[in-house]
């Protein structure tokens, strides 16, 4: 869910949801990366800070792209790939197949940026909209809260298949509230398509009880039997 309405010549910054992304790379480091949200109308491009000129060139460039992209009325997703076998980025970078997932905006500012803490998110963070009102409650929207997307413990999953092929696996935490969902890179688009309805079957209620269950001794370990 986005944290505010997109202006209508760009997409929306920022997302409560899981993300795809490609790293944009420039002469053989990567100096930023390219997102779109899963499930709503987000996209952008984060800056690599270590690489201060470079990222900051790669970022204008990419954040025109991006507009273009939503003025022809592409979604998120079909701008994030638009530019994906592209070989011509000396200036601004090309995109590095193939393409990731984050579960959330965070864990990608996390990757790009360690340690980084972003000063007016947290002031922000600190201080939300309205709280100087005392005595006024803020308006605010409703939506389900989602499961955490991160665990330390084992995960039990389950493999989502479609034509006896695995597209990826639902997951949840054996010790805590934790649950989302991986596609399995080799399934292509389809695994990376599955993971919508998936996420929302989990926040529905989750899958029939009488499925077949699998254990991992961690979600990292989960991830490297979808990226196999």
């Amino acid at each position: 869910m986005t944290d505010q309405a997109p202006i209508d010549h760009t997409y929306a910054r920022h997302t409560d949801g899981p993300v795809r992304y490609y790293p944009i790379v420039r002469s053989g480091e990567t100096v930023g990366f390219l997102w779109a949200s899963v499930d709503d109308s987000a996209a952008s491009c984060l800056r690599r800070l270590a690489k201060k000129e470079e990222s900051l060139h790669a970022y204008r460039v990419w954040n025109e792209r991006l507009k273009a992209s939503k003025a022809q009325g592409l979604t998120p997703l079909q701008a994030l790939r638009r530019w994906v076998g592209e070989s011509d980025g000396a200036e601004h970078g090309c995109l590095d197949v193939p393409e990731r997932e984050a579960s959330t905006l965070s864990e990608l500012r996390e990757i790009a940026n360690p340690g980084h803490v972003d000063p007016l998110r947290e002031k922000r963070r600190a201080n939300p909209p309205g709280s100087w009102r005392q005595g006024t409650p803020p308006v605010v929207s409703f939506r389900p809260r989602d499961y955490p997307k991160t665990t330390e413990a084992p995960v039990r999953y389950v493999s989502v298949m479609k034509d006896g092929v695995i597209l990826g696996y639902l997951w949840a935490s054996t010790a805590d509230d934790a649950a989302s969902y991986i596609y399995r890179q080799s399934a292509g688009d389809d695994g990376v398509d599955s993971g919508v309805p998936w996420r929302k079957a989990l926040r529905a209620g989750g899958i029939p009880t009488d499925t077949p269950v699998n254990e991992a001794p961690s979600l990292g370990a989960l991830r490297s039997i979808a990226q196999a």
